[in-house]
């Protein structure tokens, strides 16, 4: 499971057909990504740093590789608070 701690924060990701590992390559590059899981419902949950602009980051990312997305959420999704 990813730690919770004050000083991080967690974006929430839905990707349309994008490849997993370079995918989560890509994220792990990212200044301020400090960790990123695949979640059993097919989101990946990252864990960032508190205060980082990390979400355009992850949108340049996903323009620059042509990869598509379904929605961004800032923190956890619920069904990842639910069940995760």
């Amino acid at each position: 499971a990813i730690d919770e701690s004050a000083s991080s924060g967690y974006l929430t990701i839905r990707l349309g057909d994008v490849p997993e590992e370079p995918f989560m390559q890509a994220c792990r590059s990212l200044d301020g990504v400090l960790d990123i899981q695949r979640q059993a419902q097919g989101d990946y949950l990252l864990r960032i740093t508190q205060g980082q602009q990390i979400d355009q980051a992850i949108l340049k990312l996903l323009e620059q590789y042509d990869w598509t997305y379904r929605h961004l959420i800032n923190g956890r999704s619920l069904e990842d608070r639910l069940y995760g």
